[in-house]
């Protein structure tokens, strides 16, 4: 079982302080699912959301969503303002 646990704490668009905490969980053959499948839609690009305008890469941030709802791992994400 391996678990992967973020944290992140930056602004919105509007500069309202947000902080974040997510995690996710599967077994090695789940994460080697996600795995292939978060390569395929990022193409091995380290993705950082501040540094990915979305206006100007909605299609990758929607490719690198369905990865993750279409992998077979568990994810929990707690966040506020």
């Amino acid at each position: 079982m391996v678990i992967s646990i973020f944290g992140d704490e930056s602004s919105d668009e509007t500069h309202e302080r947000v902080f974040s905490v997510s995690g996710l969980v599967g077994d090695d053959a789940e994460w080697a699912e996600a795995d292939g499948l978060w390569m395929k839609a990022t193409g091995g690009e380290e993705f950082h959301a501040a540094e990915w305008d979305h206006a100007k890469r909605f299609d990758d941030y929607k490719a690198a969503t369905q990865a993750l709802i279409s992998s077979h791992v568990a994810g929990i994400v707690m966040s506020m303002d």
